[in-house]
């Protein structure tokens, strides 16, 4: 796990809730919160690398209903928008909600840009 990462999970702990890279453990207390990197953009300028990465994570809510699912993902967006205590600052760029027919469980899933040095 790497700093932005490990900063990550502490952010989305101070929920009350846990949160797990990559898979929800299968037998995850609910709801609970999983997270993973999808992408990182290395900004450039004319001279040379910038020292400013935008690095896009894909959050996922979980819950057993759809109340307490969408609950958590609210605190979470509020968590996550405009931060700029844990990294440079975060912006929350979508939210997605659907339910998994396999597990039967609530999803929300969250789209959010981290900008770090």
């Amino acid at each position: 796990m790497t700093m932005i990462e490990a900063t990550l999970k502490s952010a989305l702990e101070t929920t009350g809730k846990s949160a797990y890279a990559l898979v929800k453990p299968e037998k995850a207390t609910l709801p609970c919160i999983t997270y993973r990197r999808i992408g990182t953009y290395h900004h450039r300028n004319l001279s040379s690398p910038s020292s400013l990465n935008r690095i896009r994570f894909q959050i996922d809510v979980w819950g057993s209903d759809y109340s307490s699912t969408r609950t958590l993902a609210n605190s979470v967006v509020t968590k996550l928008e405009a931060n700029q205590t844990d990294w440079e600052v975060s912006t929350v760029e979508n939210e997605l909600d659907m339910r998994d027919e396999e597990s039967g469980l609530y999803r929300v899933l969250i789209e959010v840009y981290l900008w770090n040095k």
